[in-house]
């Protein structure tokens, strides 16, 4: 059901949590975040250990943050470990955890090209820009396999000699040669089709705001709200 959520709805309500995390300055408010943050994660089954593993970068960020702080917090070593600095550190990190699952609700659970469809019709999304972006998505994995048949055809030619320096440097040239050529016509075949010059456009597949829609916006936009009167606090922008 959760992913029949327009993918619009669901970036608003991800970005009101990212902005109003910023905004919270006590720890009990920050924890009720970020567990508020899991429980959606729970629901639309994104907290795996593979998706935890892709977002695993960013909360050794948040450890580093936290170990930084905690130890220079106040600016000077002699007052390392002291509490000012870990409450100061645990904030950082906390914030950094909440974005960290807030984005791997958003990521792993939405479809790019429904995405862009929803941006061009219910927020008005250049055509040509948006689908200019879904050309980029497509060409990564063609990249992927172009640069593995250019190294299978550079191998054959060496036979089993090994790479000079100078060889290595020069393989990425004949991909980006096939890219641009790639690239080209791609953009003739927008131009030919118009995406620049009408504004009202069909699409192969419509995506509308719905009433499902409107109740999600409201829950979780209304529990975010509800968790930042109770735990904001009185803060300032130190540690930013």
């Amino acid at each position: 059901m959760f992913r029949e959520i327009n993918p619009i709805i669901k970036l608003g309500c991800n970005l009101l949590g990212v902005i109003l995390s910023f905004l919270v300055f006590t720890v009990e408010g920050l924890f009720l975040i970020l567990g508020f943050t899991f429980i959606i994660a729970l629901i639309e089954k994104n907290l795996t250990k593979k998706s935890l593993l892709k977002i695993s970068p960013l909360l050794l960020f948040g450890v580093g943050i936290f170990i930084t702080n905690l130890l220079w917090g106040s600016g000077n070593f002699n007052d390392s470990f002291s509490y000012g600095n870990f409450i100061l550190g645990l904030k950082l990190f906390l914030r950094v955890a909440i974005i960290g699952t807030l984005a791997m609700s958003f990521l792993f659970n939405i479809d790019p090209n429904r995405m862009l469809m929803s941006l061009m019709q219910n927020l008005r999304l250049n055509p040509g820009l948006a689908y200019g972006i879904m050309v980029a998505f497509r060409f990564f994995p063609m990249m992927e396999n172009d640069m593995n048949m250019i190294k299978n055809a550079r191998d054959i030619r060496l036979g089993g000699r090994k790479k000079t320096f100078k060889e290595k440097i020069t393989l990425p040239i004949p991909l980006l040669a096939t890219n641009i050529r790639r690239a080209e016509r791609v953009a003739i075949a927008m131009e030919g089709r118009g995406f620049d010059r009408f504004n009202k456009r069909t699409h192969y597949k419509s995506i509308p705001l719905k009433f499902i829609d409107f109740i999600y916006l409201m829950v979780i936009s209304g529990i975010f709200i509800l968790v930042y009167f109770y735990g904001r606090g009185e803060g300032n922008w130190l540690g930013y």
